[in-house]
């Protein structure tokens, strides 16, 4: 049987993602605790996770630290 892939990102009710110049922190006021929680508990879950080049060079930059 072949593993599901499952696609989580997270965008506004009118489709905005970020700016052309890659800028979301739209999104962070708007996370809370519970939020936070919850797509950490997603994130335990998965087999794996695949993330595009630049959130990975964001989020290298905190795991080297």
């Amino acid at each position: 049987m072949p593993a599901k892939v499952i696609l989580k990102m997270h965008q506004s009710l009118d489709g905005f993602v970020c700016t052309e110049a890659n800028d979301e922190s739209w999104l962070f006021p708007h996370m809370d605790e519970k939020v936070l929680e919850w797509e950490v508990e997603r994130l335990w879950r998965a087999g794996v996770h695949i993330m595009g080049r630049n959130l990975y060079e964001v989020m290298a930059a905190y795991w080297r630290a």
